[in-house]
């Protein structure tokens, strides 16, 4: 996998100029088409940007070509952080059933059993909670929840996939939660909150650590996809790809 990427316009020329990374230097498996091999709650990602001069690199662990079709998921998988040449700055390992994400403030996230932490870009732990409770664990075999990161990149949410599904947004140093719905899945997350559709009303519904918004529209019925660039501005992809 070939990364490359532009570092913007320079004076009044038409062609930016760009950086090429070649991944398997950092040992990223060569010659794999495929993404993560492994039934999540999300899709796993890949290439992230760290912060402005940082990547965070994800890929599994192998000792076996790639197969894409009959090979089972990896056991193993390691984070790199690159910096914007292609140089690494730091590593992890970790295992089938974990999860590394970028996270806040240059910060990566990380989802481990119960666990979520939050990790310097050293890959150092800051901070760490336990999300699902002692006695909600007897009726979870498996925690599937998701954590999104605000547009702005200084908070996050949480959101767990098992009914009453809980949302929460986090954001400080050390993060805190700073608002939280029950019985909400959010379709979309902003800076400071998140949206929960019901499509029966039409109704979006923007939770803010100052309040609470609500948007009617027959548009939202329809909707597959909600995005929140800020708390007031929503866009709705429908299902007929209409944004």
């Amino acid at each position: 996998m070939l990364l490359a990427f532009t570092h913007g316009l320079q004076g009044q020329s038409s062609q930016a100029s760009h950086q090429e990374i070649d991944l398997p230097k950092i040992g990223y498996p060569a010659n794999c088409d495929y993404m993560f091999q492994d039934k999540d709650a999300y899709a796993k990602r890949h290439v992230e940007f760290l912060d402005a001069e940082h990547l965070l690199i994800s890929f599994p662990l192998r000792t076996s070509p790639c197969d894409k079709n009959n090979q089972p998921p990896a056991e193993k998988y390691r984070s790199v952080v690159i910096d914007t040449s292609g140089h690494p700055q730091h590593s992890l390992d970790w295992s089938r059933g974990e999860n590394l994400q970028a996270g806040p403030d240059g910060h990566i996230l990380m989802t481990s059993g119960w666990e979520i932490r939050v990790l310097d870009s050293d890959f150092s732990i800051l901070q760490g909670f336990e999300w699902v409770s002692g006695q909600d664990r007897k009726r979870i075999p498996v925690w599937m929840g998701r954590l999104i990161t605000a547009p702005s990149r200084h908070g996050f949410v949480i959101a767990d996939g098992y009914a009453p599904t809980r949302t929460a947004y986090f954001e400080g140093s050390p993060v805190r939660q700073t608002l939280a719905a029950d019985s909400c899945w959010p379709a979309a997350v902003t800076d400071g909150g998140f949206a929960c559709v019901e499509a029966s009303k039409e109704q979006l519904d923007i939770h803010l650590s100052d309040g609470e918004l609500n948007i009617h529209n027959d548009l939202l019925g329809k909707a597959g996809t909600a995005i929140l660039p800020d708390p007031h501005t929503v866009l709705l992809l429908t299902r007929k790809q209409q944004l």
